[in-house]
């Protein structure tokens, strides 16, 4: 048995039986036969072709040989012992699948042997490049062909159910077929021969089914009321488009196919971003219609809601709230706040860290339409989303400006009359008023008016104007129930009379510009009489006192020009009494039958009426007279009649204006 290596081993080995031949003297000629063609059929079995030249030489078989490779040893699988047979058939060769490498051995009688030129079974291999052409290869034939061979290689192409195509012709062993990969593609490769085709097995290469990766997607912001999708391209080379998809209770909406493989972001204009949050993702689809695998929903982003912004007036701040940012490219390093006035240039509030969806914007200018904005950036800064706007004109309510107190005068000399002056147009303000012993005391509050009462005359019961001073503070709250402001702390005079004819008040405190005088007033049975002014001081001296009659004074207290609000007031103390001394005066003899003289009885200045008794006996100790009346005195008779002379004893008993009781004893002597 003969194996060979390769072609050139055998043409040589053949070269070398010729010779031997001649040597030993055989004269006969053993040719071997033209291998011509080899056709795979469908199940890999592969028929061989050849055409017999017939030798002289007694013929003894036809050996077929095989291999898978043609650098390896050739194996035997076929005799053959008709010398006109030109095929045969090798079956189960898988020559679909696997390489199949043939020669024919002829053998003479006389053993000698004549080999064929080596052929192949054609071989395809196919595959999707790029997942836009197909990349077919295949073996050669022979490594020399036959001279009736035709010398190129006809491609075929099938699609499903089609009719077979030529594609081209060529003497090279590779084809690129630019064809969409989308369905299954069926593919042969045949080379002709006078005699025969050598035809491949038909292959098939399966259609594209690889998915494009998925674009990163940027980001999602909100540009002009509308949302805005940006992405990288896809690097697939097939890629045809991109699909935008949105997110509705749940389900993710197509929302748009753009075709185009360098499509960078989209514009949703049916969103309504100022009301919600869209939650959005990216897929890639070729031209096969195969897309994204997790049609990018891993990387969805979702745009910042950003809340209607409060103003809290009590606070006085603006509340900001957004929706968290989902899925930021190299990660979400946190927020800025952006703010514009009216329309001045935008500026950046504040920056938070990822975490903080809230913001106060505290101390907002009054009467400013304010534009917000939230923006999130990633962790180097490169990569930002932007919120919806909102706009919000801060309307700050009328704060109050003003709160004063005119004046505190006494009425009656037992209240206390307070004339307010307050702002009254500061929405749902209230006004605290405040009182106090002392104007370093603490001030417990009185009343609580509102605006249609704070400018009437307060009048305060609940104080007694004899014995002090009363100070008064107006606070007025205002909606937030903070206190906006208070007044100034005014008093009432108390006018108090130490040391007889002396008169000492406390001075007015809290007018604008101070006082500018004292007026003393004297009042004396019905008249009242302006009796000085005082400037400088708080007292005053009544130096033309009658200490019989005594007085009444009050003091008025006059404001000083210049009121920031233009008042000039006045304000009037309690009225303090100076009584007359207490003095008692008692005849000792009295005759009440003469013309002069006629009534007995005591002679009194500045004491109580109420608290009188005077009462007169006779020598024995019997009550003869008693009275409670001032008025009255005794007219010398005893039942009506005349009672005789002599002496008597009188007793009264007195309470003086001061406090102080006076009882008297003595003896009256009556005359005739």
């Amino acid at each position: 048995m003969v194996s060979c290596v390769s072609n050139f081993m055998r043409k040589v080995f053949i070269v070398g039986v010729c010779n031997l031949l001649f040597i030993f003297g055989i004269h006969a000629q053993l040719l071997p036969v033209d291998l011509v063609c080899s056709s795979v059929a469908s199940n890999g079995d592969v028929t061989l072709t050849w055409r017999p030249r017939y030798s002289t030489l007694d013929f003894a078989r036809y050996e077929v040989w095989y291999s898978m490779n043609p650098y390896l040893d050739f194996v035997k699988i076929a005799e053959i012992m008709d010398i006109a047979q030109d095929n045969y058939t090798h079956s189960g060769a898988l020559a679909y699948s696997q390489d199949a490498f043939y020669f024919i051995k002829t053998v003479a009688v006389s053993q000698a042997i004549a080999h064929s030129d080596t052929i192949a079974a054609l071989h395809v291999d196919g595959q999707v490049v790029n997942q836009t052409y197909v990349q077919l290869k295949w073996n050669v034939l022979m490594p020399e062909l036959p001279a009736s061979n035709f010398g190129y290689y006809r491609i075929y192409w099938q699609k499903p159910n089609g009719s077979w195509i030529l594609l081209d012709t060529t003497d090279q062993t590779a084809f690129s077929h630019k064809v969409l990969p989308c369905s299954d593609n069926y593919y042969r490769i045949e080379m002709g021969d006078q005699s025969c085709i050598s035809t491949s097995a038909v292959i098939k290469v399966d259609r594209d089914i690889e998915q494009p990766p998925t674009p990163t997607l940027d980001s999602v912001s909100v540009v002009d009321g509308k949302v805005t999708i940006g992405w990288q391209p896809s690097s697939a080379p097939d890629v045809m488009g991109y699909v935008v998809y949105r997110q509705n209770a749940g389900i993710w909406d197509t929302l748009a196919l753009l075709f185009g493989p360098n499509q960078r972001y989209f514009i949703d204009s049916t969103a309504y971003p100022m009301l919600n949050s869209y939650l959005y993702c990216v897929a890639a689809f070729d031209h096969c219609g195969n897309a994204s695998a997790d049609m990018g929903i891993p990387q969805a982003q979702q745009t910042i809601l950003l809340d209607k912004p409060v103003f809290d007036v009590c606070a006085d701040h603006i509340l900001l709230k957004w929706s968290p940012y989902t899925h930021m490219q190299a990660g979400l390093k946190g927020y800025r706040i952006f703010a514009r006035e009216s329309d001045d240039l935008e500026y950046i509030v504040a920056e938070t860290g990822p975490e903080t969806l809230s913001y106060n914007f505290i101390h907002p200018l009054d009467a400013v339409k304010y534009t917000f904005r939230i923006q999130a950036f990633n962790q180097d800064e490169l990569i930002t989303s932007s919120s919806n706007q909102h706009k919000l004109s801060v309307i700050k309510p009328h704060a109050p400006q003003y709160g004063y107190i005119r004046y505190s005068t006494v009425v009656q000399n037992k209240k206390i009359l307070l004339q307010l002056h307050a702002d009254t147009l500061a929405p749902s303000a209230q006004y605290h008023l405040f009182k106090s012993n002392s104007s370093n005391d603490s001030f417990d509050l009185m009343a609580v008016l509102d605006s249609g009462d704070v400018l009437k005359p307060f009048l305060d019961t609940a104080v007694n104007v004899m014995k002090r001073a009363y100070f008064y503070r107006l606070a007025i709250i205002d909606s937030c129930g903070n206190t906006a402001l208070i007044s100034n702390t005014i008093n009432s005079i108390l006018l108090t009379n130490p040391t007889g004819t002396t008169l000492e008040w406390i001075p007015v405190q809290g007018w604008d510009q101070g006082v500018e005088m004292y007026k003393v007033y004297k009042i004396m049975g019905n008249d009242t009489t302006l009796v000085a002014d005082v400037l400088g001081t708080n007292t005053w001296t009544d130096d033309q006192m009658d200490f019989e009659q005594g007085a009444q004074y009050f003091i008025k207290a006059i404001e000083a020009e210049g009121n920031r609000y233009g008042f000039k007031e006045e304000a009037v103390s309690n009225t303090v009494q100076i009584m007359p001394r207490f003095s008692m005066a008692i005849a000792n003899a009295f005759t009440p039958w003469r013309e002069t003289n006629t009534i007995f009885k005591p002679r009194l200045i500045s004491f109580d009426a109420s608290e009188y008794y005077f009462a007169i006996y006779n020598r024995f100790g019997q009550k003869i007279f008693e009275t409670t009346s001032p008025d009255e005195g005794w007219d010398g008779t005893v039942k009506g009649r005349k009672a005789p002379a002599g002496v008597y004893v009188y007793y009264l008993r007195v309470l003086t204006q001061k406090g102080r009781y006076i009882d008297r004893r003595g003896a009256v002597v009556l005359l005739d």
